[in-house]
């Protein structure tokens, strides 16, 4: 059942964002579905704009919102549609919150891949809420990783991005 939820879903974010013509960089606004959302993309964009990144932070999403995405993501990025769903629905942390959307923010803004092999950071495949912990007490840190790792590839991508 579920499954056949986040597949309606997918194909409602699919048939909304990709069928109208609009070049995703021209919309007017970016929006949220929380404030504490809404709080960290601003953040992202603050991180941004100190690593003189400043033409990705014109790129605007559709909607980041939280909906319940099943087989064990806690969120996942659409680029072409400009859209992030995160699912909070086993999130009982800020820290989980904070690094799984900045992780996914990495992926719209800065094409970033994920890093199977670096241990711990926020570009890992797959996260659990004592490595978000770990990750979040010592964030300048990763955030200068990510930034100085994806610095030459600051462009949407044309694929989908699965998060965490």
């Amino acid at each position: 059942m579920k499954f056949i939820i986040v597949l309606l879903t997918s194909m409602f974010f699919f048939s909304d964002c990709t069928s109208q013509k609009e070049n995703i960089n021209e919309t007017k606004k970016t929006i949220f579905g929380d404030q504490k959302l809404k709080d960290i993309h601003s953040e992202f964009i603050k991180d941004c704009k100190s690593y003189h990144m400043y033409s990705i932070t014109k790129k605007h999403l559709r909607v980041i919102d939280y909906q319940p995405l099943g087989f064990g993501y806690w969120g996942i990025t659409f680029p072409e549609s400009a859209v992030i769903v995160i699912d909070t629905t086993f999130m009982d942390s800020k820290e989980i919150l904070y690094v799984v959307v900045y992780h996914e923010l990495a992926h719209f803004y800065l094409k970033a891949q994920h890093e199977r092999f670096c241990g711990l950071c926020i570009m890992q495949p797959k996260i659990t809420e004592e490595d978000a912990k770990k990750i979040y007490d010592n964030i300048e840190f990763h955030k200068q990783w990510l930034f100085r790792s994806n610095y030459l590839t600051p462009y949407l991508s044309n694929e989908l991005e699965i998060g965490y």
